[in-house]
């Protein structure tokens, strides 16, 4: 496993979006899921597309990097999703640099020790239950 270090770090949030449209007819208008799709069977169809969590920053190569950590800060916080004051709170208590994996795929991943160390700097007594 490859770790690096990313400084100058940037938090960039893309909230999710919610929408209902009608007047769904023909092959369509039956009960289903497609995607990220819900056909309701009676003409209308809701739409849903998550929200994202990317860390941009700066690697000791002087390499821009970003990151998705969605799903590290997630799991890390206990939590099921991700709202306006909770990602203040991150942007607010983020450390100067954080530390990196590269797992067997090639993408990059927060370290446990990063992870916790944002926790900490949220929650300083809190129960970490990683």
């Amino acid at each position: 496993m490859k770790v690096i270090k990313l400084i100058d770090m940037e938090l960039l949030y893309i909230p999710g979006d919610y929408s209902y449209n009608q007047r769904i007819r023909g092959r369509k208008n039956y009960e289903h899921s497609s995607g990220n799709e819900y056909y309701n069977g009676c003409g209308g169809k809701q739409v849903f597309t998550g929200s994202k969590l990317t860390m941009y920053g700066v690697t000791d190569d002087n390499k821009e990097i970003g990151v998705s950590v969605k799903s590290d800060i997630l799991q890390t916080f206990a939590r099921n999703k991700l709202n306006e004051s909770f990602i203040n709170k991150l942007q607010n208590n983020m450390p100067n640099s954080v530390e990196l994996e590269q797992d067997e795929t090639g993408s990059y991943h927060l370290s446990r020790e990063s992870c916790i160390e944002i926790f900490r700097a949220i929650h300083p007594h809190k129960k970490l239950n990683i």
